[in-house]
């Protein structure tokens, strides 16, 4: 599988990203003031959400491309500061994804609540659609590897550029593996995408359901490196 190409409906998402929205927003609908900033927000949505296009492309290699701590595909080279917690040989398949969901509408930045209500849907659109793509990824993994009764598989949590020591930069190399243009997306020297509401990553698929990938580690700030030392490498190893 080579830059599949997945369009999710903005109709399949809506329910999962109206729930991703009062969750950023802290909105306790129980409240009047929150019902009425709730309605305004609907109201930004529906003016806007013609723009919103929700596609996704995602590729599988073979684990061997995971060797020395680090990925290497059609000569990039993904590095990762947790990745010093996997052993090779636990690492069966890797999944690649982009995805995006171009920019939900809005007619002036100058009414700020409608921009941040707006930058808030396109937000909750990715990720909702990161979930589904995260579904379709198992599912496919499950089609592989079910013959084999004797492992127990395990998709790690969604890595890449900006989470578990992977720099952002990194979102340079990620469009040498991935057709970034078939989906309209670029990316700057800095590592910005644009549209802004786009996300890259990887999951692996480990044979492994020991390996930990705890919350607290995803954007952690310790030095790079710092993994080896890390206390939690003791508990993986068991």
């Amino acid at each position: 599988m080579k830059n599949h190409l997945i369009h999710i409906s903005k109709e399949e998402l809506l329910s999962s990203t109206k729930e991703n929205f009062i969750t950023t927003c802290g909105f306790d609908l129980e409240k009047t003031k929150h019902i009425r900033m709730m309605d305004r927000a609907l109201k930004v949505l529906e003016t806007g959400q013609h723009t919103i296009d929700v596609n996704a492309l995602i590729s599988d290699y073979d684990g061997a491309v995971y060797r020395d701590n680090k990925i290497v595909i059609d000569g990039s080279e993904f590095t990762c500061d947790f990745f010093s917690q996997i052993p090779a040989e636990s690492v069966v398949r890797v999944y690649t994804y982009l995805i995006t969901a171009n920019e939900c509408w809005f007619e002036s930045e100058e009414e700020i609540m409608n921009f941040l209500y707006a930058d808030s849907w396109g937000t909750s659109f990715v990720d909702a659609a990161s979930d589904i793509i995260k579904e379709f990824i198992e599912e496919d993994a499950r089609n592989k590897y079910a013959t084999d009764p004797n492992l127990k598989y395990k998709l790690s949590k969604t890595l890449g550029p900006g989470y578990y020591g992977m720099p952002v930069i990194a979102t340079v190399d990620m469009k040498n593996i991935i057709d970034f243009e078939k989906l309209g997306v670029t990316v700057k020297d800095s590592g910005l995408m644009v549209p802004q509401k786009s996300v890259v990553g990887l999951y692996l698929l480990l044979n492994d359901d020991s390996i930990d990938f705890p919350v607290e580690c995803s954007t952690c700030l310790g030095n790079q490196g710092g993994c080896q030392f890390c206390t939690r490498k003791k508990k993986i190893k068991k």
